[in-house]
Parts: C-alpha cells; structure tokens; sequence
C-alpha cells in the first residue's frame, strides 16, 4: 500500500479502521446492484429478513467447513473491513452482539471475499448470499449473489485472547473474530517485514534453544512452547514488497525503526490464517514503544552521566566483526563503505577481528588494503593497518579471515601466524590467523587469534559425510566439525604459533556455535571463560528464526579474568530491520532513499561482539 507522507498518518487510520466513509451505502453483490442502506436496505433481491444460518454451522469444528461448496445465506456485523486487491479484498462479519455465544466451540466470525466491494460500514449488520470456500486454511464466504446492508452501529463484540495460550488449535475458535490480545507485545523477529508487512510477536523475546540449553534432547524441545507464545502481526494486505511499510507507524522509515524486543500494544484485529500460521490483521493502529534504544556506543568504557568519556589509556579493546562480504566493486558497494566506517568508528577497538573478507591477498587492488584505507581516511594520520599473514590467498575459498589493528595504540610483538593445514584451508573453516600485541602504553602483551568454523547450514553433501551432517542434538549441521575445528584450533595454540608465550591469549571470531554448544564448552574447559556470556547485559548477535543468540564470541584466559571489565554484543545490526542494509537488490528507489543512512545501523548482518581489558589490572 503506497502512502503519502502529507497525509501517512490519516490514511494509516483509514486502512487499518475503515472509518474513511461515512456513507450509509454500499457497492452491491455480484448482480452489480445497489442498496438504500440503513435498515432493511437490500441488493440483488435480498432482505434484512431474509433466513439465515448461524455463522458457527457454516465454520464447523473441523479441518474445512462442513458446508463447503453449498451456497448460503448468513448474517452478521462487520467488525473488520480490507477492501481492495492491495489488502484482501473484502471484510468481517461476526455474529451480533444479542447473538454471541461465549461458549461456542465453533468461530463466529466469516470473511466475506468480495473484490467488487469499494465501502462498507464497521459496525454495520449484513445479509450476504454466497458459496461457502476454504481459502489458505481460512473459512468464508465467496462468489457473493447478493449483500444486504440492514442496522447500522451495532456494538463489536472483542474476545480476549491471553498469551501463552494452551494450544494452537484453542485459536480456532476465534478464526475470523474480533479479538484482543494481551501477553505478545515483544518483537522478537522482523525478517518478513520489508516484503511481507510482518512482525513476529511473543510474550518474551525467545532465545535460540542451544544458546541457553545444553545440546541433546532438552533442546530439541526447548522452543516448542514458542509456538504457544508467539504471533505474526500482519500489514492486512496481501502486496508484497509495498512502496510503504506500515510498521511502526507512521512508516518504517530510517530514522523510524521497529527493533527487536521493541513492544507493540494495542493489538485488537482479527485472526486468520495463512500458509497454516494465525495471525493478526490489526484493526486499529497499534501502538509500538521503543524500549531496545539504538546504542549510539557499545557498553564498554561508560561513565555514568557522562555521554562521551575520555579513552582510558590504559584500556586494551579487542572487537569481532564478521563483514557479511566487504568486496569491493560491487554494486552496493559506495554504500557500503560508509556504514563499515561508522561501526569501526563506534567500536573504537585496538584490534579488530575479521570474517568474510576477500580472499586476493594483501596488493594494492586487494581488500584489506581498501578497508585500511578507509578507515584510515576519515582519520588523522594513519592509524591503522592489517596482519599481513601471506602476501597471496590464505587457504581455498573466495573468503577469509583477517586482523586489522590501530598502530597507535599497539604494535606487533610476534610472528604473524595461519593454521591453514587440514581442515582450516578454508574448503570447510576458514584458517586461523593469530599475532601477538604490545599494549604500547602498558607493556602488556596479549596474542588475538581470529578464526570462522564451519557453517550451520544443511545441503545434499551433508548426508553423506558423519562429520557434516545433522546429529539432532540441536547444533544444526556440521556440529562435528565445528567440534573437531575447536580441538584443532587449541592444539595449534599450544605450540605457541605466534613465539610468545607469555602474552595471555585472546580467541575470537564466528563460530558458528550458539553459547552452549560444543565449541564453547570444549574452550571455556581449555582455560578460558565468555566475556560476553559473562560481562554483557542479554547478549546476543543474531537473530535466527525468530530467536535470539550468539555464533560469535571472544573467549579471554582466565589467567586475566579480572582484568576484563566490559564486554558487550554491540546491537547495530541483528536488532535492526534488513530492509536498513546497504543493498539497492529488491529495493525501489524510494526504499533506497528512505531506508538508508550513512550510519552503523544494519551495517553488517550480526552484532559485533567488543571487550575492553584493564591493563593496569594484569600483574
């Protein structure tokens, strides 16, 4: 539905309420008559008297209506109206309000499909004649012979619906009807927002099952009560890809975000379903409160009531970036730039660790020399630069990992070290990189080492091999290599790669493992603790199927445990909507304009993960 910005927030109150029109009249049924409106008005030869059929015989108890097919006569009031192709295409009756049965088992409310249909009245009572249809697991009245427009201003009657609710099936009741719902006011998922105009809703903001349980059998059935705590919140239309986005109201715009664990309230619409999922197409406008803010920094190095600190000198920050692809040349890529610089601008790290950079080497046309480049434009000097760990591609794949560093703040102190043997050739893990830094104002040492394990996902590949496949303990695909690749990786460390062994180490990088799983646990029983999981107030970096939870993470020695004193999931990207990416794919030129800033915000797909290190506090 394309709106105007003149008029936005008018319109918005005219789509969703149908409270555009005060004329009594309304266009007539098939037969193209009209009707004289208020009561006993009549077209295509039916009467506000006419006889009727209980709406509840027509929507059964069953899978599909027990009169499909049949053509009949109903009645009702029209609680919900969205007229129109761009919406879908007709509205809702119920039964009246002396009608209403409270302990129906059966719905008492309908779907009058009826593209021909231009106004209507909420609150109005209809007589519809049509043929009974089963739409997408939805009940309702189709190919309409004739509509009679009969009282108007009946009374709404609203069912309130409490979420957790026992069951999914407890919904059926309630397909068609005007409802309220309490208990799901948390957006815990937006990825269908842009094309499909919608938000999942739920009672809390739901973790990914291995992010807060152990693998195994538990996990396996963790989130199945999500499905008892959670609802779509629909546009009320059925456009794909609309001009404008309806949430948060007035529009999504760029500096007008929905982010997750945002709250919504006011939910009153009507339940219907599609592709087998309830959800709500609201009637009224509901209300979105922002209560997850943009963090304009990470939460590491704050003074309270002070905005912007003075950097302790004494500070040692180390951040973790995957790059969701910096390649330079492509076609978002002037886009992209400046959106990397702000989050490297934000995060303000010593050392900065790299995933899904290009694999071509460390020459003039390569990219991480165009990254160091940029960074260092929008700075005085030349601050910054990269571990150069082979002049040529590291390992097999188009992808691979890097480490870029402020050489004013620290210096290399060890050989450049890449475990690219086995496999870490990047066919399956990306190599390993590791250096060892001086802290230039402390002394103190610390070696960082990046890494990017295998990836979760399944193709046909993975049947055939042990280590690939899906083991059903809730760590996806590839769990076994990821645990291999995480044994691997602590092997190579104990042979002190870098020739330091003194400096404590810092492990950081996507892991592809969520907190609980095997490549946490096996590292954290190696000596090491989860800043993050530790330190951080709800960490999270992405956002999968609707929950929250981390594959990337920083994992420190615990020999300098107390010396790490913050450690944050910097929530720029996962929390924001996708449509606020760099990308111009699938976009029109208006969602280029108006959903694009030169900002960090979606400036990477995931949350970077950044610690800061007290040096002062080391012995």
């Amino acid at each position: 539905m394309a709106l105007k910005y003149g008029s936005l927030a008018a319109l918005l109150v005219v789509l969703l309420t149908g409270c555009g029109s005060s004329d009594d009249v309304f266009g007539g049924g098939g037969d193209g008559g009209g009707d004289t409106g208020g009561d006993g008005g009549s077209t295509g030869n039916l009467s506000c008297s006419a006889a009727t059929l209980p709406i509840t015989s027509i929507q059964g108890t069953g899978a599909s209506s027990p009169k499909l097919g049949e053509t009949v006569t109903v009645s009702g009031v029209v609680h919900a109206e969205f007229l129109g192709a761009k919406r879908l295409n007709g509205f809702y009756i119920q039964a009246n309000k002396a009608n209403f049965d409270n302990a129906a088992t059966a719905s008492q409310g309908l779907f009058i499909h009826h593209p021909a249909q231009t106004t209507i009245r909420i609150g109005q009572e209809v007589v519809v004649r049509g043929v009974v249809q089963e739409s997408n697991g939805n009940t309702q009245i189709g190919a309409v012979e004739a509509i009679a427009a009969c009282k108007t201003g009946n009374t709404i009657v609203y069912s309130d619906i409490k979420f957790p609710i026992d069951s999914i099936a407890s919904l059926d009741r309630y397909e068609g009807m005007a409802v309220r719902l309490a208990g799901v006011e948390y957006v815990t998922d937006h990825e269908n927002l842009a094309e499909e105009g919608e938000l999942l809703l739920a009672t809390e903001v739901l973790s990914y099952p291995t992010e807060v349980m152990a693998p195994g059998s538990a996990a396996n059935t963790y989130a199945e009560r999500y499905k008892l705590m959670s609802l779509v919140l629909d546009d009320g239309s059925f456009v794909e890809n609309p001009e404008s986005v309806i949430y948060p109201a007035p529009e999504l715009l760029s500096y007008n975000p929905v982010r997750i664990g945002d709250r919504v309230l006011g939910l009153q619409g009507v339940l219907a379903k599609k592709d087998g999922v309830y959800r709500l197409h609201p009637s009224e406008v509901p209300t979105f409160v922002p209560t997850n803010h943009r963090p304009a920094k990470p939460k590491v190095g704050e003074v309270e009531g002070v905005d912007e600190p003075p950097r302790d000198a004494n500070e040692f920050r180390v951040a973790t970036i995957n790059l969701w692809q910096y390649i330079p040349g492509t076609h978002s890529f002037s886009r992209q730039r400046p959106k990397i610089q702000a989050l490297f601008s934000g995060l303000d790290a010593d050392v900065y660790v790299l995933q899904e950079l290009p694999n071509n080497g460390t020459g003039p046309a390569s990219g991480i020399v165009d990254l160091v480049n940029m960074l260092n434009e929008a700075e005085e000097g030349t601050p910054y630069a990269f571990v150069e760990f082979a002049a040529g591609p590291l390992g097999n794949d188009d992808e691979t990992n890097g480490i870029v560093y402020r050489q004013d703040r620290v210096s290399q102190a060890g050989v450049a070290a890449a475990l690219t043997s086995g496999h870490f050739n990047g066919d399956l893990n990306q190599p390993a990189v590791a250096q060892t830094f001086t802290h230039i104002v402390s002394g103190k040492g610390f070696t960082v080492v990046g890494n990017q394990f295998a990836e979760r996902d399944c193709d046909d590949d993975n049947n055939a091999s042990e280590l690939l496949k899906n083991h059903g303990d809730g760590q996806a695909c590839a769990s076994l290599a990821r645990r291999e690749a995480t044994q691997t990786l602590l092997n190579w460390l104990a042979t002190n790669p870098t020739g330091n062994s003194a400096a404590p180490v810092v492990i950081a990088g996507d892991f592809n493992a969520y907190t609980l799983e095997d490549p946490a646990r096996l590292i954290k029983a190696a000596g090491y603790f989860n800043a993050a999981e530790t330190l951080a107030v709800k960490p999270y970096t992405t956002v999968e199927e609707g929950m929250v939870g981390s594959l990337d993470h920083i994992f420190v020695a615990s020999s300098i445990r107390n010396a790490v004193v913050a450690a944050d999931t910097w929530k720029v990207n996962a929390d924001e909507p996708e449509a606020f990416n760099y990308e111009i794919n699938g976009k029109t030129y208006r969602h280029q304009n108006v959903w694009y800033q030169e900002d960090m915000y979606r400036s990477v797909e995931r949350n970077p993960v950044v610690i800061a290190v007290d040096t002062g506090l080391i012995n």
